[in-house]
């Protein structure tokens, strides 16, 4: 039959995939290893590496990664382990019921098989609708991957400008899922800096009002200003006085009065002659009346107090400038302060020239509204010291009312992106709301079908016919060792037995592993009949009428089990894989059902591996080989897979055990029972020399027992003669012969010999045939 390939040379050749998609295993020896299982799996490693914690791993569920919409519950997991031989064989003469397929009415099991497919198409069903919900998902969330990239694009400046106050939220992951809580409100970005410097400022602190004009110490009369608009002239009816008034330098004649009389020294300031100062000084003052004096005087105070008062106000306001308050903007203010100085420097050389010419007019620049533009100034400064010491004083409120107005700002900033991506994802959970109850119908008709299954399954298999067929299968395979027989008076259990009536008492490890295996077999193939129970590997009690598929998994089956055995479970497990098969394409017509959905085989045992796997390299795309190794206690699995080289050709399996000779000096190597160790040197005695060399077993027989019969013979120390030797080497040879088989004509022997007593003998062997360099080279020793 035509194997199931890939497309021809695209080197891209695919796994297929079944019930377990991924299994990750953490833990024990294992640090973190994965691996994506196909429909059948082997693995091998030695005894340690790591493979039980594999099996265990899948038995428990954990660290699995089920096909789309499927779960553990949709299948019965069956492992085969040493935990599995313990949980149902404490007591050798006690077996519970055993469960197969042998007998089943025809047109029962053609409704089971239409039952079955239909169950398929549900399966199928659910399965595209899981995807399309699957889908679904994924557009809802590369919407919303979308609209959150938008959303911090749109408050990026922000954020940024108050980034204290974005702690755990600076990513999309977090900041979006906030802003979307928020009502949206808008702020400017001022106000909202007014509290955020107070809140998350390093250095808030507060701050000293600023001082108006006005706020000075004292009071001052300028009462004076009002001479000076008005002449200021003497009303005097002297001579002198009229000769002033006419000429009208009444101004020069006081300023010469005032600065150079004093100095005169008898010479008239104004005429320069002799002068007679008392005379001068009697008519000069009888020119100037009280009320022009009282005048001068006032506009002098005057004087005094403007530039006091301004001197005061300028100092204030100076002072103002030296301020730290942060938010403090003085630019106008220094602007208006420096064109406020030079009006009152100008006023002041005014007043002065009022002050030394009393008759002439002078009107001073106003000076009220610019101190009131300043002023003003003063005022919303202080505002902003207002607000920044009583939310400095109230921290706590501060920041939650900073934090309230910046995410209602934000929102404010992405309230129409919000919008949109609420609409558009409505949209797509809506259809997944409408693909779910599609989904809710597939799944009853397929409880439906299930519980169809389990009412027709009911009759179909019975435990004589599971117990006749188990002795049948030992019967056919040669297996003499022993068989089973009902137990008297107690229903579904049986009795192991010897020699056809003799009850055992006791069983080798590797016969009570073989029944276990028996049983293991029949429970996978079995569905069970209605008045008896089981407890799965996982130590679940089923109802027995268990329909689901299952997921079969076999760790070392062939522990301490001889050839004849070995034999007989290599031939099992072949049929389960082959039914494993049969999802893919039938390989053996006689081999039906597709019951199995995936297997997982793990063995230490290189014979046993190339039995199980032979034939099974090819099929790339259904099967998948696995090395599992040790090494510093870090346990490693590894896909055995060569790449392709070429583009005209495809990648293909490699199975770790190269052939079943190295299989055998592999197992010489690890055996620890004599009984098949022994069968293993016989193989390998009768392939090498007999095969490979092209000796004849008598020749090989007279060489050893007759020519080197004394290598094989040592004398104790009280002169006996020890020929144990020579026996081991004599029951070596006996069964080698051209026409035997690996197989064929073995017996069981007693285990009463060392195993190294074997290997030593065996080593000799080769020494007297000259082939010793070959020993060596299969037990890798160094010369």
């Amino acid at each position: 039959m035509t194997k199931t390939k890939a497309k021809e040379g695209s080197g891209y050749m695919e796994k297929r995939k079944s019930a377990i998609e991924k299994v990750v295993i953490e833990g024990r020896s294992y640090d973190h290893e994965e691996f994506e299982p196909t429909f059948i799996n082997f693995f091998f490693g030695r005894n340690g590496a790591g493979k039980s914690t594999i099996s265990e791993m899948i038995q428990a569920n954990t660290g699995l990664t089920w096909r789309s919409g499927q779960n553990v519950d949709d299948y019965n997991v069956l492992v085969y382990d040493q935990q599995f031989i313990s949980d149902h064989f404490s007591n050798f003469d006690d077996l519970a019921g055993v469960f197969t397929l042998n007998k089943v009415n025809i047109e029962t099991q053609k409704k089971l098989d239409q039952l079955a497919k239909d169950k398929d198409k549900l399966l199928g069903d659910l399965s595209k609708r899981n995807e399309s919900i699957d889908q679904k998902k994924q557009a809802r969330e590369d919407l919303k991957g979308e609209s959150q990239t938008r959303m911090m694009r749109l408050t990026e400046s922000v954020r940024k400008k108050f980034d204290s106050a974005m702690t755990g939220k600076k990513i999309a992951k977090t900041f979006c899922p906030e802003v979307e809580k928020k009502q949206p409100v808008e702020h400017t970005e001022d106000e909202i800096m007014e509290f955020y410097a107070v809140a998350y400022g390093k250095s808030a602190q507060t701050y000293p009002s600023l001082k108006k004009s006005n706020e000075y110490p004292g009071k001052y009369d300028l009462s004076g200003a009002s001479y000076l608009g008005q002449p200021i002239v003497s009303t005097s009816d002297t001579q002198f006085a009229r000769v002033m008034e006419k000429l009208g330098n009444t101004d020069w004649v006081k300023e010469g009065h005032t600065k150079y009389l004093k100095k005169a020294d008898g010479i008239c300031p104004f005429c320069h002659n002799p002068l007679d100062h008392q005379h001068f000084e009697q008519e000069l003052k009888a020119c100037f009346d009280e009320e022009y004096q009282d005048s001068v005087n006032a506009v002098a105070a005057f004087q005094s107090a403007y530039t006091s008062m301004t001197e005061e106000m300028l100092r204030i306001l100076d002072d103002n400038t030296s301020s730290v308050f942060p938010r403090a903007d003085f630019t106008v203010y220094k602007e208006k302060l420096e064109r406020l100085k030079t009006i009152i420097h100008s006023n002041l050389q005014l007043i002065q020239k009022k002050v030394d010419k009393p008759a002439e007019k002078v009107e001073l620049q106003d000076i009220d509204t610019l101190v009131a533009e300043i002023d003003a100034i003063v005022d919303d400064i202080n505002a902003l010291i207002k607000t920044n010491n009583d939310a400095f004083n109230k921290k706590k409120e501060t920041k939650i009312k900073c934090d309230k107005m910046l995410w209602e700002h934000l929102a404010f900033l992405v309230k129409d992106e919000i919008a949109d991506y609420k609409a558009k994802d409505a949209a797509i959970e809506a259809e997944i709301k409408a693909i779910e109850k599609e989904k809710g119908t597939l799944r009853q008709n397929y409880l439906d079908k299930e519980a169809e299954i389990k009412k027709e399954s009911g009759n179909t298999v019975n435990t004589d016919e599971a117990f006749e067929s188990m002795n049948a299968m030992l019967k056919d395979s040669g297996f003499q060792g022993f068989s089973l027989r009902k137990k008297p008076g107690v229903k579904n259990r049986y009795e192991v037995v010897r020699d056809g009536n003799k009850p055992v008492k006791r069983l080798s490890e590797g016969e009570r592993n073989f029944i276990a295996f028996l049983y293991f077999y029949h429970l996978v193939k079995g569905s069970g009949a209605a008045d008896a129970a089981i407890f799965t590997s996982t130590g679940e009690v089923t109802d027995v009428m268990d329909r689901r598929d299952k997921i079969v998994v076999i760790d070392d089956p062939v522990t301490s089990m001889d050839s004849g055995t070995l034999f007989i479970v290599s031939s099992m497990v072949r049929e389960m894989i082959s039914v494993c098969h049969n999802n893919i394409e039938v390989l053996h017509p006689d081999i039906t059902g597709s019951y199995i959905k995936q297997i997982f085989i793990l063995t230490h045992n290189a014979y046993f591996h190339r039995e199980v796997t032979y034939n099974m390299v090819e099929y790339y795309d259904c099967v998948t080989f696995y090395m599992v190794r040790k090494t510093d206690n870090h346990s490693s699995i590894t896909p055995c897979i060569e790449k392709a080289k070429e583009l005209s050709e495809d990648d293909r399996n490699v199975n770790p055990v190269q052939n079943a000779y190295t299989a055998l000096w592999t197992e010489y190597q690890e055996l620890t029972s004599s009984i098949p160790l022994l069968n293993v040197i016989r193989r390998i005695l009768q392939y090498y020399f007999l095969e490979l060399c092209g000796y004849q077993g008598s020749n090989i027989r007279d060489i050893i027992l007759k020519k080197y019969k004394s290598e094989f013979i040592k004398k104790r120390a009280d002169g006996t003669i020890d020929d144990t030797d020579y026996h081991l080497a004599s029951s070596m040879l006996s069964y080698i012969d051209n026409e035997c088989s690996f197989i064929d004509g073995f017996n069981l022997v007693q285990e009463a010999v060392d195993p190294e007593q074997y290997r030593k003998v065996m080593k000799k062997i080769f020494e007297k045939l000259e082939q010793s360099q070959h020993y060596r080279m299969m037990t890798h020793e160094k010369d």
